[in-house]
Order: C-alpha cells, then structure tokens, then sequence
C-alpha cells in the first residue's frame, strides 16, 4: 500500500472519529455537514453515509478482535486435547471425560451445537385484584339479567 493510500485512509479514519464524537455530544448532520472542519461541504447525505461506514467499520473491528478470540480459545483447547490424548488412548475415565468435555466447549465455541430448546409453561395465579374484579363482573352480571327479567316480566 501507497503512503498516499495510507495517509488518505488515517485522514479518513480521523474525520470519522471526529464525527462520532460529534454526534455522541449530540451535533445535528446538518451542522455538521455545514463544518468545513468535516469536509462534507453541507452534503448532510455525505455525512450520514460517513457515519453508517464509521459504525460498520467498527463492528467489523470487533467482530474481527471476537473471532481472533475465539480462535485462541480453540487452539488452547485443542492443545489441552493433544496432552490429554495419551491417557484417553490408555482408558483413564478421568482423562475420557476431560476430553469429552473440552470436545463439547469447542463445538459449543463454534456454534455447530443447535441450541438448546425449552419449553416453558406460566400459569398465573390470580391476585386479589384479579378475584375482586371477577366478584364485581359477576355481580354486575347478576344484577343485569335480573333488571332484564324484571323488565321482560312486567310486559
């Protein structure tokens, strides 16, 4: 890569740090796509657009750091594997077990295990609010009928 390249993209870098800052301190696009400090020559389109490739490139950086991660962590295991598999090829059951366990952490840290599913049942008891407001409703529901049949036997 050219120091042209490179510069061009630490120049990039910078106004993208600086409108992230703005933007956090609560800076509307408007103002600062009118900022000749920002470059965007009052293009609010340029702005918006900049700051959606900042908050991409950074979430591809973390994505980036957490894969590297979880990388470590599988060659840890496997070595972990690697100094267990002389006693695993002797029938320790310790040893066995170890490696089983170590073999589930690393499908589970490469997500080839499916997940693992519940079913989940909630019944709710009802609160004295819940009883009371029955009692009302029912009630109400007694009187009606019985101003109803009033009402059908005086005709």
């Amino acid at each position: 890569m050219s120091d042209v390249n490179r510069y061009g993209k630490v120049l990039v870098s910078e106004r993208r740090a600086k409108l992230i800052k703005a933007r956090i301190d609560g800076i509307s696009y408007e103002t600062i796509a009118d900022d000749p400090e920002f470059g965007y020559g009052g293009d609010v389109s340029a702005a918006r657009k900049d700051f959606t490739r900042a908050r991409r490139a950074a979430k591809a950086a973390e994505q980036e750091m957490a894969d590297v991660w979880v990388q470590q962590q599988i060659d840890r295991l496997e070595h972990y594997l690697v100094c267990l598999s002389p006693r695993v090829d002797r029938g320790e059951p310790r040893a066995i077990e170890v490696a089983v366990k170590v073999g589930e952490r690393i499908a589970k840290l490469l997500g080839i295990d499916a997940p693992v599913r519940a079913e989940v049942t909630v019944e709710e008891a009802p609160t004295v609010q819940d009883l009371e407001l029955r009692d009302m409703i029912n009630a109400a529901k007694a009187r009606i009928a019985a101003e109803e049949a009033a009402l059908r036997g005086g005709q």
